[in-house]
């Protein structure tokens, strides 16, 4: 009787352990894959930091990709298509990057440091 208390006792020890290994595996794998989560990507911000501070971020089409600076430079109006990991780069001193989580949600870009996925 005494064996089988002590083999379902490791059993159950084995089988803890190894859950608790997949968990700690997933946790970083997802860590791993995001990298550190920085923010949301303020195109606002970017603009006016790249281009001054009468800049401002315009959505051009309706997905991640119509994101535009528009200023004046020399009294002359102007337009620059943004660069998301740019923009992430100038807002969070550098190795930074951008990933947005639905294409069409315009506003869904954020910022990471680390590895990219």
């Amino acid at each position: 009787m005494r064996r089988l208390i002590t083999g379902m006792f490791a059993l159950l020890l084995g089988f803890g352990a190894s859950l608790a290994a997949f968990q700690a595996s997933e946790f970083a794998r997802g860590e791993a894959v995001q990298g550190t989560k920085l923010g949301d990507l303020d195109f606002n911000r970017y603009c006016t930091t790249k281009y001054g501070e009468r800049a401002e971020a315009v959505l051009i089409s309706n997905d991640i990709y119509g994101w535009t600076c528009s200023f004046r430079k020399n009294e002359i109006f102007a337009a620059r298509r943004v660069d998301a990991d740019a923009a992430c780069n100038a807002l969070h001193d550098g190795n930074a990057y951008a990933n947005a989580y639905d294409a069409h949600a315009p506003t869904s870009w954020q910022c990471f440091r680390g590895r990219r996925p």
